[in-house]
């Protein structure tokens, strides 16, 4: 994998945490959640350039539909300079 590639994966994965941490500041999220997440690369190249599997992972430690945790995220997220 590229380096560039995994830079970006990366910077992902830091703009998840960032915004679940909002969220837990502002009410939305009860907790931080535990489990590890993943940025990954989808097969179908249809699907967008990364996914991200936040929402499905945390979805039982936060008692919430992974649809909300997903929009609680990135309403949470900043996509400036990106």
């Amino acid at each position: 994998m590229s380096y560039l590639v995994k830079n970006a994966e990366e910077q992902i994965k830091r703009s998840v945490i960032t915004a679940a941490e909002k969220c837990v500041e502002s009410g939305k999220f009860s907790s931080l959640p535990d489990a590890a997440f993943s940025v990954d690369t989808p097969s179908d190249r249809a699907h967008g350039d990364f996914a991200v599997n936040a929402a499905l992972v945390w979805a039982r430690a936060l008692r919430s539909a992974p649809r909300m945790i997903a929009e609680a995220l990135v309403d949470a997220m900043n996509f400036e300079d990106t």
